[in-house]
């Protein structure tokens, strides 16, 4: 996923992108950070992350299970293809249902929003955001059409979502 993602975001003129295993010691460049949720963070990453985010930062998270302090879900059993539907963001989610899966099911923790039901979800941290992007497979969108008419306005709108004051 992050390899198509890095790819496309990387046209638009002032996105910097650094593709680590490793979470940047200062974030403070950054606007917004993509961390899949397999990805383990220590406690003095997880302590400057939260920081971050509630300073202002936006984070997405793709996948599993976040990282319980900044998440706008909680795991519930089970995983499969994710059904979207509904008009959010503008976009044709009944075009693009069934062709991402969800490694875990989640419920909205208390104060988030629910975009898009089990798949994306939004919760504000003092100035910051966090978004959880509920499959990291979306690549399949741009595999099967191009950046256009599922991949990059869905980005596009996931990069927003996450960067509003």
């Amino acid at each position: 996923e992050f390899r198509y993602l890095r790819n496309f975001l990387l046209r638009w003129p002032d996105v910097r992108s650094e593709s680590s295993e490793e979470l940047p010691k200062d974030l403070s460049p950054f606007r917004v950070v993509m961390i899949s949720g397999s990805a383990k963070l220590d406690e003095n990453q997880r302590r400057a992350l939260g920081d971050w985010v509630r300073a202002g930062g936006g984070l997405v998270w793709m996948g599993d299970a976040p990282e319980p302090s900044l998440s706008p879900v909680r795991l519930k059993e089970g995983a499969g293809p994710v059904v979207l539907k509904g008009d959010a963001l503008g976009l044709p989610w009944a075009d693009m249902s069934g062709q991402v899966h969800a490694r875990c099911r989640v419920e909205p923790e208390e104060g988030s929003k629910v975009i898009v039901e089990g798949f994306l979800i939004l919760r504000a941290f003092e100035k910051g955001r966090a978004l959880y992007v509920g499959a990291e497979d979306t690549w399949r969108w741009r595999a099967q059409t191009g950046d256009q008419p599922h991949y990059g306005p869905f980005w596009t709108s996931v990069i927003k979502l996450a960067a509003a004051p």
